[in-house]
């Protein structure tokens, strides 16, 4: 089984990034400390002793998973100190080649706003004397904090209850679904290309299921939310906006539209075509007697195959024609074209052209 870890907030080193490569600030040492999370609070703790000493001296280096857990890429399932004698807790459920999860409240908002802000895939674990968990560094991911806010943890996970109630355990295990979910939700909404890569990669290694529907965990169904529309507003270009790359392989398809043999074109509308559903595709080219969409992606085409058919089937509709007229046509443009996305675009008449700027 896959793992998520209940991670205490940490905005060590973090700026674009969520943190958790560094020592807290000592707003948020404190902050930690007085609201009582988790090892923070403990006596043997460095920080909290820091705390104590009136924040005066040095800062203690690495004093927690959390300070360097986007640097060593290793968790704990951690000790039970409610007791006269710490009780170090067993995680055997998840083993090599699952995926860990990494969640965290930041500071100031309810458990039901948990946010999720990295995963790796284990690589290995280990008992010292409680369980550790090792990932590939190669397959690990931190989320930038526009990312990381739009990924609710309880959107994928659910109780009893319908409850989002973590009580005190490090962590909880999660089903091949659920974290398929999550993956999958990374690669829709993240703007860079390298998470999205590393995110398929994952994926395609841990062997998880290709088709699984959205997502209704207890978020989700505390707030009435439609799984399938709940990150509608950055289907576009991913959160953060639109990328260099994308931008410059858009602008110059737009100007060349003879590279994918399109002749006599009058008008080329460059995100300006919308539709009545509120889609909005990247190029459109009008030609005396056709009406060609353009679909442009740079190093993750899969989601673009798919927003290319819907754009063709959108403009056909637009044009009151049949889903098979010919002289309304799409095309995916993108940095390579994988066999996989080939095959699918080929299925579904999707022209292909492979271009990179």
């Amino acid at each position: 089984m896959h793992i998520v870890f209940n991670c205490t907030y940490n905005n060590g080193g973090g700026k674009k990034w969520v943190g958790f490569s560094d020592i807290c600030s000592e707003d948020i040492i404190k902050y930690n400390i007085e609201k009582k999370r988790g090892f923070c609070n403990y006596s043997k703790c460095r920080c909290r002793q820091f705390y104590d000493n009136g924040f005066k001296g040095k800062k203690p280096k690495n004093p927690c998973y959390e300070s360097n857990l986007f640097v060593r890429w290793e968790f704990g399932a951690g000790y039970k100190h409610r007791t006269k004698i710490e009780k170090p807790i067993h995680a055997r459920n998840a083993k090599k080649g699952d995926i860990a999860i990494l969640t965290t409240k930041i500071a100031g908002e309810s458990e039901l706003d948990r946010k999720i802000v990295g995963l790796f895939l284990i690589k290995e674990t280990y008992e010292n004397p409680e369980t550790i968990f090792v990932g590939y560094k190669k397959y690990s991911i931190k989320l930038p904090v526009d990312v990381a806010k739009k990924l609710y943890f309880w959107n994928y996970y659910n109780t009893k209850t319908n409850k989002a109630i973590w009580n005190r355990s490090l962590f909880r295990y999660l089903t091949n679904e659920q974290v398929a979910q999550i993956l999958k939700d990374i690669i829709r909404i993240a703007k860079n290309d390298d998470i999205k890569i590393i995110a398929n990669e994952i994926y395609q290694n841990a062997n998880l299921p290709k088709n699984v529907p959205p997502s209704s965990g207890a978020r989700k169904k505390q707030k009435h939310l439609d799984p399938a529309t709940d990150y509608d507003k950055d289907r576009k270009y991913g959160l953060g906006g639109e990328g260099d790359n994308h931008k410059k392989l858009k602008e110059w398809i737009a100007k060349n539209p003879h590279f994918l043999g399109i002749k006599n074109v009058r008008k080329a509308e460059v995100e300006k075509h919308r539709f009545v559903c509120g889609d909005l595709p990247d190029i459109v080219f009008l030609c005396p007697n056709e009406k060609i969409v353009v679909e442009i992606e740079t190093q993750y085409p899969e989601p673009g195959a798919h927003q290319a058919l819907k754009y063709r089937a959108l403009l056909c509709a637009e044009n009151n024609t049949s889903l098979h007229d010919s002289s309304i046509r799409a095309f995916l443009v993108a940095w390579q074209i994988p066999s996989g996305v080939a095959t699918f675009c080929k299925k579904y008449g999707i022209l292909t052209k492979a271009k990179k700027i």
